[in-house]
């Protein structure tokens, strides 16, 4: 599966407006381990009784994130176990956010607070209805944002 998606760095302003736009929000948290790989990288993640193991591609498009995507989830925590399994991929990145994710114009929205303090809006779909998402929370003059997760925090976590 090929997974459009445009993610923005939002600030206090634009966090409480989305939130006024769409009503209450349930945070989540969220346990991630990244394991880079040649082209793309593989995360394990933790969330609501489910471990979730994800393949992401390169990046293939220059305004929007969009990447070969391939997922399965297990009920239940096997976060370790599948940590441990892979970890002949190298040392991995570690990281929780807190997510609330809904649905708007056939995309799936979410809002992710990073550890750092940062908030961050993701919207999946197809770059339509991304578009439309994107005006209707005054956010289609921002910069998406390229960089994964795992870089952000390693980049902030550099300086």
């Amino acid at each position: 599966m090929i997974e459009i998606e445009a993610k923005i760095k939002i600030e206090k302003q634009d966090f409480d407006r989305i939130l006024d736009l769409i009503g209450p929000v349930k945070f989540e948290m969220q346990k991630n381990y990244i394991y880079n790989l040649n082209e793309g990288f593989l995360r394990i993640r933790f969330e609501k009784g489910k471990t979730y193991l994800t393949y992401k591609g390169k990046r293939q498009d220059k305004k929007y994130n969009v990447r070969e995507e391939r997922e399965i989830h297990f009920e239940g925590n096997r976060f370790n176990e599948f940590k441990n399994y892979f970890s002949f991929f190298g040392q991995g990145f570690s990281y929780e956010k807190q997510r609330a994710s809904f649905g708007l114009n056939d995309c799936v929205v979410c809002i992710d607070k990073l550890p750092n303090g940062d908030n961050y809006l993701e919207v999946e779909g197809n770059s339509e209805n991304i578009l439309k998402c994107l005006n209707k929370f005054g956010l289609n003059d921002k910069e998406i944002e390229k960089r994964n997760y795992q870089e952000i925090l390693f980049l902030k976590n550099e300086n």
